[in-house]
């Protein structure tokens, strides 16, 4: 025996199998309810910022543009029944509604100057109440909302009263 080694064979490359098709479709993934209310919200709130224009509804601050125009919530969005409840959202200054986090004392002043206090009394009461959204439901209001804003107001008080 020798000290010399021999040389390694050097390694052919494998053959390569077409990649084949498959022959049914794809099936469609299912939208999961947090994504289907993401979708909801963000069209719901372009909505909100298209019906009241770029105006604060609380301070009434003009020309709000980019990530200083929100759609903000009187009644928390946590309370699931009134989350899409289009007289509890409304156009904001990102002073007003992440700085003062909802500035609540004078949006619930600005609110009943501008409803009146029964429409006030009406959405603390529907704020009581517990909801689950259901897929079918988000999906109601997404199409109603694609549609227009009108439809969407319809489709919502029909769901919700």
């Amino acid at each position: 025996m020798s000290d010399l080694a021999l040389p390694k064979p050097t390694p052919q490359p494998k053959e390569r199998r077409p990649l084949r098709r498959a022959s049914r479709p794809r099936r469609e993934r299912k939208t999961t309810l947090a994504a289907l209310k993401r979708k909801l919200w963000s069209l719901f709130a372009a909505y909100v910022k298209e019906r009241d224009g770029n105006v604060c509804f609380i301070c009434r601050t003009p020309g709000l543009e980019g990530s200083n125009w929100h759609a903000g919530h009187l009644v928390s969005m946590r309370k699931a029944a009134t989350a899409y409840r289009p007289d509890n959202v409304h156009s904001n200054c990102g002073r007003c509604n992440v700085w003062l986090r909802g500035n609540i004392a004078a949006y619930t002043l600005r609110y009943l100057d501008t409803y009146g206090e029964p429409k006030f009394r009406a959405l603390m009461a529907a704020s009581e109440r517990h909801k689950h959204w259901t897929a079918p439901e988000v999906r109601k209001l997404i199409a109603a909302l694609e549609e227009g804003g009108a439809a969407f107001e319809c489709a919502y008080y029909e769901t919700n009263l």
